[in-house]
């Protein structure tokens, strides 16, 4: 559900108008929205990261191999957002406090760092495969059903179809045309998920132990 809010206020904030200043005023505003997801995102992503870390320390399950080998896949992955994450933010910058419509959603920048003319480029091409080699990993280690079923759907790089029935390749739906501080909050976002997950992961390790 989480996911499908974030989709939807992304497809509406790409087809706003922008003609006047009073629509560059409610953009702003709109814009600001994203700088406040990414702040929180951030905070709940450490927030889960303690509690996993607690969990793990509290049951003694830092020699536990599986929670061990997660916990060292998902690390990696959540570096490789971060460094995404700061791609994009050292080609935006604001122009001045509290203005988030030049730069930051000048949508330029993403098309420039993850396309080319009619393909993807190597950020591009690295970006999914980085998604989909994260998610073979760790459906090894998951044997909770409901959990691994949920990881796969959320981590998938399959084609997306939209309402029309028509089908967008996955980069192309999260990313093409879009602003760079929703695809900055979507990564935040996808941080956030993947400790989510982990977390799950890890309690249900306590069970099957």
């Amino acid at each position: 559900m989480k996911r499908i809010i974030l989709i939807f206020t992304l497809i509406i904030i790409s087809c706003k108008p922008n003609n006047d200043k009073a629509n560059q005023k409610d953009r702003n505003q709109t814009y600001a929205m994203y700088g406040i997801m990414v702040g929180k995102y951030s905070s709940s992503s450490e927030f889960i990261q303690n509690e996993i870390y607690s969990t793990v320390n509290k049951f003694d399950l830092v020699e536990n191999r599986e929670a061990r080998i997660y916990d060292s896949l998902t690390v990696q992955y959540y570096k490789y957002l971060e460094k995404v994450f700061y791609q994009i933010e050292e080609v935006t910058t604001l122009d001045l406090p509290g203005d988030y419509i030049g730069e930051l959603s000048n949508k330029k920048h993403i098309n420039n760092l993850f396309f080319m003319k009619s393909d993807y480029s190597n950020l591009g091409i690295e970006y999914l495969s980085k998604r989909e080699e994260y998610k073979i990993q760790i459906l090894k280690l998951v044997k909770d059903s409901s959990l691994a079923f949920r990881i796969s759907k959320f981590l998938s790089t399959d084609n997306e179809t939209v309402r029309d029935g028509d089908e967008i390749s996955h980069l192309d739906f999260y990313f093409k045309d879009l602003p760079p501080i929703s695809v900055m909050a979507y990564l935040k976002y996808n941080q956030y998920s993947i400790l989510e997950f982990e977390n799950e992961f890890i309690k249900n390790q306590l069970i099957n132990n």
